[in-house]
């Protein structure tokens, strides 16, 4: 079995890369100034929509690209121009790219020839990451046979065989489906806790990239976002787009009314006033965006004391909680996800006058 290193160095540096397909009118911007520090031992993912630039990062990084300007660095060594076999990095592609006509085996030691192994290491390799993905028992099985799961393990299998120091997947589970899914995830987090190998992961599904992240960057059109762990980005998004990408919000209007060091007290069209967190500079008389998330507030009859008042005019149950859609008095939406308790059903009605009330721990102020 791999093991983890005790120490936590910076695996991969990614340092102001621009990448630029095409020339003149025809050009394209697809990475646009990207700085990242990937640590080692790490679950890092690159999340975002399609043709955010985040495959073409994972392509860079395992040299199948060559960024127009910038430099990529793995344990301080530049690799920005060396080819992907001269680069101890491995790639779990999308559709698994594995030899049908072979083994499991077979197509887990075929790297391993490739590198010129000698015949005994090969053997044991092969015998510990299939067993380290839990397919020894399939070693003789065509891949041609067995299921999509599995293929994805044969894959990872021999990704993990000639010991890279980074292992990259790019939606290598997007083709299965939604329970295997789940089941590959946790899958995906043991193999990286058990091999010590830093994994950077790609996708475009959140609340995959929030399940199995120790950290992950948020990108949208070529640029970095917000990079943090998975509840700072979901509790704390700085940016309008990642508070939407990431789960739902409601996006409020606000005026600041004073500015106290890290502090700014922010007021409502209701007169209603919270003190919050700022992370830039503001004025006094600055109009401001915050978001807050539907299951951090708290909804009630009484309506003198609530920060909001309103009108209920949907409501859909789900079991866990009800997804309610209120009216404000300003005539805005606003959303809120109510926990169910048992013996508390239908504490509020369609058609009903509700009060809504916030945390101001919760409330987070955008950037403009």
């Amino acid at each position: 079995m791999l093991q983890a290193s005790s120490t936590r160095q910076i695996a991969v540096t990614v340092n102001a890369i621009t990448k630029i397909f095409g020339e003149g009118d025809n050009s394209v911007v697809a990475l646009e100034d990207v700085n990242l520090e990937i640590k080692e031992n790490e679950f890092f993912t690159l999340l975002g929509p399609s043709g955010c630039g985040k495959t073409t990062l994972l392509r860079l990084i395992a040299g199948f690209e060559h960024p127009t300007s910038g430099n990529i660095l793995l344990y301080d060594q530049d690799i920005t121009f060396l080819p992907p076999y001269q680069r101890p990095v491995n790639t779990v592609f999308q559709n698994y790219a594995l030899f049908p006509h072979m083994t499991v085996r077979q197509n887990v030691s075929f790297g391993l020839e490739m590198l010129g192994r000698a015949k005994s290491e090969i053997k044991e390799t092969v015998d510990s990451v299939l067993n380290l993905v839990r397919m020894e028992e399939l070693a003789n099985r065509r891949t041609s046979e067995i299921s999509g799961g599995q293929q994805q393990r044969v894959a990872l299998a021999r990704a993990l065989a000639p010991r890279p120091k980074v292992l990259l997947l790019d939606e290598s589970l997007s083709a299965l489906d939604y329970k295997l899914r789940q089941d590959m995830q946790l899958e995906l987090k043991r193999l990286q806790h058990e091999t010590g190998i830093t994994f950077i992961f790609v996708t475009h599904d959140q609340e995959e990239a929030l399940t199995m992240s120790d950290r992950l960057a948020v990108m949208d059109e070529g640029r970095v976002l917000q990079v943090g762990g998975p509840s700072e980005i979901y509790n704390y998004p700085k940016e309008r787009f990642v508070a939407e990408f990431i789960g739902d919000s409601n996006f409020l209007e606000a005026d600041v009314t004073s500015v106290n060091e890290r502090l700014v007290r922010i007021q409502f069209y209701t007169g209603k006033e919270f003190e919050v967190p700022a992370f830039r500079d503001m004025r006094v008389g600055a109009h401001v965006t915050v978001a807050v998330r539907p299951e951090q507030v708290t909804l009630s009859n009484s309506l003198d004391a609530a920060t909001f008042t309103g009108v209920i005019e949907n409501m859909v149950y789900l079991g866990t909680h009800t997804h309610y859609i209120i009216k404000l008095s300003n005539g805005s939406e606003f959303t809120a996800h109510i926990q169910n308790l048992r013996g508390h059903d239908r504490q509020f009605e369609i058609g009903g006058a509700v009060g809504i009330a916030l945390d101001p721990a919760t409330i987070q102020v955008l950037k403009d």
